[in-house]
C-alpha cells in the first residue's frame, strides 16, 4: 500500500528560505529520512483507525481497503534518523 501511494504522490514543501518550492530529492539524506520515516507513521495511523473501524463493524468505513495483519517496520541503522539535522540534548 505505501508503495502504491507514494508512486501517485508528489510533494512540494513551500515557502522556503529561497521563495521556490521544493522537493524531496532537493532535501538532505537526514530530512529525506525523517520524511520518509514519518511518512511511514501516517500510513500506520490509517491502518490503525481502518482497523478499529472494522472491529466496530461500522458499515461505512473511511476507507475501502482492508489492512494487512501485520506490518513489520525496519530501519536500517536507526542512529543516522535519530537526531538528523538537530542539535541532540
Amino acid at each position: 500500500m505505501m508503495d502504491s501511494i507514494l508512486k501517485k504522490s508528489e510533494v512540494v514543501f513551500s515557502p522556503s528560505v529561497t521563495g521556490r518550492k521544493y522537493g524531496i530529492d532537493d532535501m538532505g539524506d537526514g530530512l529525506r529520512s525523517l520524511f520518509y520515516i514519518s511518512m511511514v507513521d501516517s500510513m500506520l495511523e490509517v491502518e490503525n483507525e481502518i482497523g478499529k473501524e472494522i472491529a466496530e463493524g461500522k458499515e461505512k468505513r473511511s476507507f475501502n481497503i482492508t489492512p494487512p495483519v501485520l506490518t513489520i517496520v525496519a530501519v536500517e541503522e536507526p542512529e543516522n534518523h535519530i537526531c538528523t539535522d538537530f542539535v541532540c540534548a
